[in-house]
């Protein structure tokens, strides 16, 4: 079985969920004996492969999905769709270009379905793998998309975050039992009103990550109002050893977002044992389930609370094993194949 794997062309200009789930997929289904290459735009012809698997349905990703399609070669779909009701976006602290972009996303893909590219990389698709049935669900009923096309697949960590030691970090920053952020520093993740929850506090902050272009504006606001006590460590590699360490060096790991679906940097600090902090928006709590603090994003008190509480709780071993039980990428991997092998 050949497979050719596709993302947003962006998607690793600063590295998120999406990037990760294409890159772990492939090296996942690798060890499966599957021959996986990552698109390559200027050498790569879709005839050569027996599949497509396009993660995420940014309209970026449309001409290659659709010229799959037209070629007959079979789509998997990894939807990752951003899925927000109208009552969210006008009650959301996220300012109003934000808002009216949204809004107009929301029209478009509801009302406009005809226009809707969205829609039709669903429609081209032969098998859909949204992360949860709360996903798979909502694809069906708004994009009227047959039951038989959704087949739910998880995001995935890897075992290697088990291993983690807090040393090299300590070494190199002098910090530990701190509260860290790991990812996009934007808008949608809400990490100024993370700074501000955590202000005369007297805890560490540690923020790992980095600002697109088209955030920079808002990176500065964060960085003035930050004090001594947040740290911007810049991004790490996704496989460096330092991020390891940092998830065994943190007391609390939070992801304070708009939504997340479901925060990848949260199963990773979960098997790392920090205590995890995360937003009840998106699919968390299909992933979480009972072993994690949960927040309202638009409620810096309740963030802060909650931030305060999960610093002072002893780190356990149970958010842990529930990941090692379900969400390492080696399972991952192998219902991914399940998946191709129905449509194929």
């Amino acid at each position: 079985m050949k497979v050719l794997m596709n993302t947003m062309p962006t998607s690793f200009q600063a590295i998120g969920g999406g990037g990760i789930v294409a890159l772990k997929t492939a090296e996942y289904l690798k060890k499966e004996k599957v021959n996986v290459k990552l698109f390559d735009y200027w050498k790569d012809k879709i005839s050569d492969y027996d599949i497509l698997h396009n993660v995420g349905t940014a309209s970026v990703c449309y001409d290659v999905i659709n010229s799959a399609y037209a070629q007959k070669i079979p789509v998997a779909l990894t939807t990752i769709y951003d899925f927000h009701t109208f009552s969210y976006i006008i009650k959301s602290a996220i300012p109003l270009r934000t808002k009216v972009k949204q809004v107009g996303y929301n029209l478009l893909n509801k009302y406009f379905q005809n226009f809707s590219k969205v829609k039709k990389m669903l429609d081209q698709s032969s098998i859909l793998f949204p992360d949860t049935w709360m996903e798979g669900n909502f694809l069906i009923k708004n994009f009227k998309i047959p039951k038989n096309k959704v087949f739910p697949v998880p995001h995935g960590v890897d075992e290697r975050f088990m291993h983690s030691n807090l040393n090299l970090f300590y070494k190199r920053y002098g910090l530990k039992d701190f509260v860290l952020y790991v990812g996009r520093i934007d808008i949608r993740k809400n990490v100024l009103t993370l700074i501000k929850a955590l202000k005369n506090t007297n805890i560490d902050l540690v923020i790992i990550g980095k600002a697109e272009p088209d955030q920079q504006l808002y990176f500065e606001k964060c960085k003035k109002e930050a004090d001594k006590k947040v740290h911007f460590l810049g991004q790490m590699p996704h496989e460096s050893k330092l991020l390891e360490s940092a998830y065994a060096a943190a007391r609390v790991v939070t992801l304070p977002a708009d939504y997340e679906t479901p925060g990848l940097v949260g199963l990773e600090a979960g098997l790392a044992r920090a205590n995890v902090v995360i937003t009840e928006r998106g699919s968390t709590k299909d992933y979480y389930n009972k072993y994690v603090w949960y927040i309202n994003p638009n409620d810096i008190k309740d963030i802060k609370n909650k931030l305060l509480l999960a610093h002072k709780t002893e780190k356990t071993n149970e958010l842990r094993d529930h990941v090692k039980q379900n969400f390492l990428w080696d399972k991952i991997a192998r219902r991914t194949l399940e998946g191709y092998k129905k449509v194929l």
